[in-house]
């Protein structure tokens, strides 16, 4: 007895399976957007590059920085660079940046570098850089290629 209820259970899990490859997928799709917070709206940017003219072999793609405040007491200073790819597939950007921040009292240089994917025409946050000094400032540059 007990084997033919093994029996039973497993054929009925088959069928289950089955069906459940038969049936076209009723599963709710993502919403194409950055995985990224975006930034604050009372946030202006500090610089904005773009490189609309290029060869078709290379990546269009629009970048802008900005400084904000953020954190529980607002009083923690972050720099953020977006990318907006321009291009219609998928683009893999290598974001550079170099600054400075203070620790107790000593101004001390930054250097980093991130790499993230960005989808078409989607505003995606690449990088992002806590308690830097904004009053020294901060460069970056952004390359970008077609996957």
């Amino acid at each position: 007895m007990k084997r033919f209820s093994l029996i039973a259970v497993l054929f009925g899990l088959g069928v289950m399976m089955s069906r459940a490859e038969d049936q076209p997928s009723s599963a709710v799709q993502p919403a194409a957007r950055p995985r990224q917070a975006a930034a604050p709206p009372d946030v202006q940017p500090s610089a904005t590059t773009s490189n609309e003219n290029v060869p078709p072999h290379q990546a269009r793609f629009v970048s802008e920085a900005t400084w904000g405040v953020a954190g529980y007491n607002n009083n923690e200073v972050y720099y953020a660079v977006f990318v907006t790819n321009l291009d219609g597939g998928i683009i893999r950007c290598a974001t550079q940046i170099t600054g400075y921040y203070i620790d107790n009292g000593t101004k001390l240089t930054i250097a980093d570098r991130q790499l993230t994917t960005v989808f078409p025409g989607v505003p995606t946050q690449v990088g992002i850089w806590m308690d830097m000094d904004q009053a020294s400032g901060a460069t970056y540059s952004v390359k970008c290629h077609p996957v």
